[in-house]
């Protein structure tokens, strides 16, 4: 895991230490869209933080930790933080946050300012779009899915061709998903991250934390989400009855393709499988790769959600037909009433749920 650093100093944010971090699939175009926003030239180097070996998790500690020991220093201004393409942007700003803000109140503060998400309309075409197939559980190409997360979990997207692309209706499509992806978050051209220096620095303690309540597909499964409208449509699943594990593998391989419910973008939620009563499930999907992973939430703890609550953003969605096929997954009546003891003996094609389980 690593990234590069690079300081502006602004008079805005002399009492302190203000964090941006800076995301995209490709480094390159990340260290540009950081020096535009940094205000310096690209070719201007910046730190390397290199700590090999270490998860988001344990780098965003170390990155933290940095960042505490400069502002000590003397360190004042703005920091600006590029981060690999790999890196779980969503973990590293929530750990770095949860450090910060445990700072003493005499200390100099250091806070999270930005996450700047850098895409462009082609990637999100090809990663979300130009994929024919539906969620399949044996794909092994994660693009999608890290691009979805990098898109949900930030303040501001920035789309390097969005100024390309006027008019056009397959551009319209990859914004529109951008929007309902990430609801809340300020979607800018290249051309207009300089502007971004310009905003008067707002201080808050927990900038990344509202920015992970905030994204789409949370504010979709909330009690009072109004119904979406426009190109990109969402379908949300909930039944509090358990899924049948074999069923829902059939499912996933042969009902919820393009031909039979329409085009589904990305899905995210919480599950329930029969076979593993203990647990919660985190449900995603992005382009044409699911994955079906522990949460660490025990299935009694009053603030686990009860069976399915899952939502599904897709063009041209049947949401007759989705919610159909999920229905038939359902335990039954009589499988309900047979237990716990019964369900773990279910056969159960998805793979073992292990601490770092991905799939």
């Amino acid at each position: 895991m690593g990234a590069s650093e690079s300081d502006m100093q602004r008079i805005g944010s002399r009492g302190g230490v203000a964090v941006t971090l800076v995301s995209s699939s490709d480094m390159d175009t990340a260290n540009l869209v950081a020096a535009s926003f940094a205000g310096v030239h690209p070719a201007a180097p910046g730190r390397r933080i290199e700590t090999d070996h270490e998860d988001s998790g344990d780098f965003a500690l170390h990155l933290a930790e940095g960042l505490c020991e400069r502002a000590d220093a003397g360190l004042r201004g703005e920091s600006v933080i590029v981060l690999e393409p790999a890196a779980d942007v969503m973990e590293i700003a929530l750990v770095c946050e949860f450090v910060l803000t445990r700072r003493d109140p005499h200390q100099t503060p250091v806070v999270i300012r930005e996450v700047i998400a850098v895409s462009s309309i082609r990637e999100i075409l090809d990663r979300f779009l130009d994929r024919v197939g539906g969620p399949n559980e044996t794909a092994v190409d994660d693009s999608a899915g890290r691009l979805a997360e990098r898109l949900e979990f930030a303040s501001t997207v920035v789309l390097t061709d969005l100024d390309d692309s006027p008019g056009h209706a397959r551009a319209a499509l990859a914004v529109e998903l951008v929007r309902r992806l990430n609801p809340q978050a300020l979607l800018i051209g290249v051309d207009r991250v300089r502007s971004l220096r310009r905003v008067p620095l707002r201080r808050t303690e927990t900038r990344a934390h509202r920015i992970g309540a905030n994204m789409g597909w949370q504010l979709a499964l909330a009690p009072d989400a109004a119904p979406p409208t426009g190109l990109i449509g969402a379908t949300i699943f909930r039944d509090p009855r358990p899924f049948h594990p074999e069923r829902l593998a059939k499912a996933v391989a042969s009902d919820l393709s393009p031909d039979r419910i329409g085009t589904i973008l990305r899905s995210k939620g919480l599950i329930r499988l029969a076979s593993r009563p203990d647990s919660v499930g985190s449900w995603s999907s992005a382009g044409d790769l699911l994955s079906i992973d522990p949460t660490g939430m025990p299935s009694w703890d009053a603030d686990s959600p009860v069976g399915q609550e899952i939502v599904f953003f897709g063009h041209r969605l049947d949401a007759d037909r989705l919610t159909e096929a999920l229905g038939d997954c359902l335990l039954t009546a009589d499988e309900l009433i047979a237990g716990p003891s019964a369900w773990k003996t279910y056969a159960d094609p998805f793979p073992a749920w292990g601490a770092d389980h991905s799939h």
